[in-house]
C-alpha cells in the first residue's frame, strides 16, 4: 500500500474576533507610546535619530513579548503586531501614535476567555 500523499496543515484563524485580530494590549501601545515620545519629543535635536533602530527593534521584540503574554496572541500574529510598532517607532517622527493609541484601545474591548 502506497503512502498517502501529505496535506498542507490548514492554518487557524485566531479566536477573538475584531479586538484580538487588530488590537494591542493597551499595556503594549502605552509603552509604545512613551518610548516614541521620549525618542522624539523634542524636535531640536537630531539624538533621536541616532537611537531610532536600537530602540524600535526592542520596541519590536518587547511589544511580541507582551502581546504572547498579556493578550494572548498566537506567534504569527504577535510578530506582525511587534515588527509594525517596530517600525513605527524607528520612523524619526511622533506623527505614528496615531496609529497605534487606538489600537490599544480597541484591545481594552477583547472578550475574556
Amino acid at each position: 500500500m502506497r503512502n498517502p500523499i501529505p496535506t498542507i496543515p490548514s492554518y487557524q484563524h485566531p479566536a477573538g474576533g475584531f479586538a484580538q485580530r487588530f488590537g494591542l494590549s493597551p499595556l503594549v501601545a502605552f509603552f509604545t507610546l512613551g518610548c516614541d515620545t521620549m525618542l522624539f519629543g523634542s524636535d531640536l535635536t537630531g539624538i533621536g535619530l541616532v537611537f531610532s533602530l536600537p530602540v524600535g527593534a526592542l520596541v519590536g521584540y518587547l511589544s511580541y513579548l507582551g502581546q504572547r503574554r498579556f493578550f494572548g496572541d498566537d506567534h504569527d500574529a504577535a510578530f506582525v503586531k511587534g515588527s509594525m510598532l517596530a517600525v513605527l517607532v524607528a520612523l524619526p517622527t511622533n506623527i505614528p501614535a496615531a496609529l497605534y493609541l487606538p489600537a490599544g484601545f480597541l484591545g481594552l474591548f477583547k472578550r475574556k476567555q
